[in-house]
């Protein structure tokens, strides 16, 4: 069970799901904020200007009511490196694209626990989060590593169990929903391993092609779920992650075809694995 001696800070912060791999990293940087909040008074405003003031957090996204903030970004980011990477890759500086893509796994996680709430299904104990998070925890090289971990990125217990309850919700939701869809058909089955041309015995090669379609499937029904829930909240994403002041910004869009490290995490269904 974690303890609040293990919290370190109380301050700020919000993962998301499900497991994650690692994206492109590269100079920690925070998105700017819109134009509209960056730019000087007006000459004729009579409002005087904040002398040495600081943007301390911005807001990157709107999903209906709920607000995600950059520091929460960075929390999840973290967060999710760490249960699903290392606790090495989680201290590691977070580059845009991994912020890009944490943001779209931010916002479809979130879409689907609000679509759970409405339908009143799913709900998730304390005791599966404090599970969930001793799990994390237990990643670390001792309890006192962990909190300093947290300590270090200003994440407090309630972002803590916010991000895993919200992982666990999303992951449940579908895992019911969608897992019994997600089965392929004996006969599917059988020309995927004709098409691969398996060298190795038949029951095998079907156990793999089994693991491979239904985390295909699995994707492919994930990604219309987000895709409907999406039409159906008002999502605006306000920050651009750009990889130069002049490059192009990284993708945010849940539907592309590579959304970093972070989209398998919320789409593969434990235990399905690609074959080989």
């Amino acid at each position: 069970m974690l303890h609040s001696a293990r919290m370190g800070s109380t301050r700020r912060l919000p993962w998301v799901l499900l497991g994650l791999w690692v994206p492109a990293t590269g100079a920690a940087q925070v998105p700017s904020p819109p134009a509209a909040w960056a730019r000087s008074v007006d000459d004729g405003d009579s409002r005087p200007e904040l002398s040495g003031a600081k943007l301390i957090d911005s807001v990157v996204a709107l999903v209906g009511r709920r607000v995600i903030t950059t520091s929460q970004l960075r929390a999840e980011a973290r967060i999710a490196l760490a249960a699903h990477d290392s606790p090495a890759a989680a201290d590691g500086p977070l580059g845009l694209e991994l912020l890009s893509s944490t943001l779209t796994y931010v916002i479809s996680q979130d879409l689907i626990e609000e679509e759970a709430s409405r339908l009143g299904v799913f709900p998730v104990a304390a005791a599966e989060c404090e599970m969930a998070e001793d799990r994390l925890a237990a990643r670390f090289p001792s309890q006192g590593a962990f909190s300093s971990f947290l300590a270090r990125h200003d994440i407090d217990q309630e972002r803590l169990h916010a991000s895993v309850r919200r992982s666990l919700r999303a992951q449940r939701f579908l895992e019911r929903q969608l897992g019994p869809r997600a089965q392929p058909t004996l006969a599917e089955v059988d020309a995927w391993v004709a098409s691969h041309a398996a060298t190795e015995p038949l029951a095998r090669a079907r156990a793999e092609a089994r693991a491979y379609l239904v985390k295909r499937k699995f994707q492919a029904l994930t990604a219309a779920l987000v895709r409907d829930l999406r039409a159906r909240t008002d999502v605006r994403v306000l920050a651009s992650f750009a990889s130069s002041p002049n490059g192009p910004p990284a993708r945010t869009d849940p539907d592309a075809e590579e959304n970093g490290a972070f989209r398998s995490a919320l789409l593969d269904p434990p235990g399905a694995e690609d074959a080989p």
